[in-house]
């Protein structure tokens, strides 16, 4: 969840490193804006955005990560969009036709 400006969006990560990360948001974010990031897993985080190409945003983290630090964070967060990834496809597969089927 990504709150900004007295708005919360959800967000979806794309990449995460020890500095910042990449994610994708409804909500139009200003170059340099602060933001705070709650993920569930651990404590909230504050990030400036650095770039934008909506929906797609680029932040730079308020304190960088250690790597055994991101390595623990991003478990949870890489095994949530699996799941996610998982249950699209298999809900894609669900309405096809399977073999010898009339479709």
């Amino acid at each position: 969840m990504l709150h900004s400006g007295g708005e919360n969006v959800h967000v979806q990560f794309h990449d995460i490193s020890q500095q910042g990360a990449c994610i994708e948001c409804e909500k139009w974010l200003m170059v340099h804006e602060l933001v705070r990031l709650d993920t569930g897993v651990m404590e909230p985080l504050y990030a400036k955005v650095r770039w934008r190409n909506h929906p797609r945003y680029g932040l730079v983290f308020e304190q960088t990560f250690k790597l055994d630090e991101l390595a623990r964070i991003s478990a949870p967060l890489q095994l949530g969009q699996a799941l996610t990834e998982a249950a699209r496809q298999a809900a894609r597969q669900a309405g096809r036709p399977g073999k010898g089927q009339p479709g």
